[in-house]
């Protein structure tokens, strides 16, 4: 379970034990997002790590850590029905000015990060995500039928939880194709990544059993999140909805429904 934290409690008990709450509550903030985006492929380590890194880089490291976890809690957001607006590189940027302002907006990225968390926390704990030891592949943690076509429209969805398009959402009809790769003269989702080919694979819905067929064309691959199967060559492949893909590597990831 996710804890939903108060921030400016968090704010007053830093300050009488001298900093000292302040290492708990950071560690218990990163356990907390690696369980939330558990499966992205970019967990990082605990935060004693991450202080100790910090103290080693000048500082450096530390600012690296707050910009990667915004972009993961950003990107993953969406696995639990939440859109979250700030992400790494605004966190960053409040950091940053502190130095301007005598560290104020320092307490400000701290904010938005805690925020961040406590946006997510009820999705989480509800079961909507694909954490809590569920399977990706199942769509398990994604809940009922009614969270992947929330709207009722008939049309099937697929997002982008991590990549050059973090929460971007594309609907698809019954039977219509969308082929992904970075050429637009052979397909109509351009998508753009180092492991991302010209053409990389395709995805057609049909509705009636709310069934995704995914095809690879690529020499990297197309593979299933949930075991790192990789698809095979030019053969379509049969996902329910709710199943979790990425093109080449876990740096592009996008869930069918």
């Amino acid at each position: 379970m996710i804890q939903q934290r108060d921030f400016w409690m968090f704010l007053v008990l830093n300050i009488l034990t001298c900093g000292l709450y302040g290492l708990f509550f950071w560690y218990m903030w990163n356990e907390d997002v690696n369980r939330i985006c558990e499966g992205d492929g970019q967990s990082v380590p605990n935060y004693i790590i991450v202080i100790i890194l910090g103290i080693l880089t000048c500082g450096i490291y530390t600012y690296y850590w707050m910009y990667k976890q915004g972009n993961r809690l950003q990107a993953n957001a969406m696995r639990y029905g939440v859109r979250i607006q700030e992400n790494g590189s605004s966190l960053l940027l409040w950091a940053l000015l502190g130095y301007l302002t005598c560290a104020l907006t320092v307490y400000y990225s701290y904010y938005l990060m805690v925020r961040m968390v406590n946006q997510i926390a009820p999705g989480y704990n509800a079961g909507m995500g694909y954490g809590q030891n569920q399977s990706y592949e199942s769509g398990q943690g994604f809940g009922n039928s009614q969270y992947f076509d929330r709207y009722g429209s008939g049309k099937g969805r697929i997002i982008c939880l991590s990549g050059p398009e973090p929460q971007r959402v594309t609907e698809v009809t019954d039977a219509q194709t969308l082929v992904l790769g970075q050429d637009g003269s052979v397909c109509n989702h351009i998508i753009m990544g180092f492991a991302i080919e010209a053409k990389h694979c395709s995805i057609t819905y049909r509705k009636f059993d709310d069934m995704y067929l995914v095809t690879d064309h690529s020499v990297r691959g197309t593979y299933k999140a949930a075991d790192d199967t990789r698809l095979k060559g030019e053969e379509m492949t049969e996902l329910p909805a709710g199943s979790v893909i990425y093109l080449g590597d876990r740096r592009t990831m996008y869930r069918l429904g």
